[in-house]
């Protein structure tokens, strides 16, 4: 498999978290279900992206992606 790029972000809740020490440029978005943390999307750097990595409705819809996936998984 592909190695993991290290996560500079955490998306969760429709709110990008810069992580502290996060070295790369990916995010990590956890999915979450009613019982816990069911798995975590590993998202690589963005392209093109010079100012913010994500825009307030990108954040959203991948928060919304990972609420529904939790479930599913669950």
């Amino acid at each position: 498999g592909l190695p993991a790029p290290e996560a500079r972000y955490l998306i969760a809740d429709g709110q990008l978290i810069e992580t502290p020490g996060g070295g790369g440029e990916g995010a990590l978005v956890p999915l979450m279900a009613r019982a816990g943390l069911t798995g975590m999307l590993v998202l690589g750097p963005r392209k093109g992206r010079r100012q913010a990595p994500y825009r307030p409705a990108e954040l959203r819809a991948l928060s919304l992606v990972a609420a529904r996936a939790g479930l599913a998984l669950e």
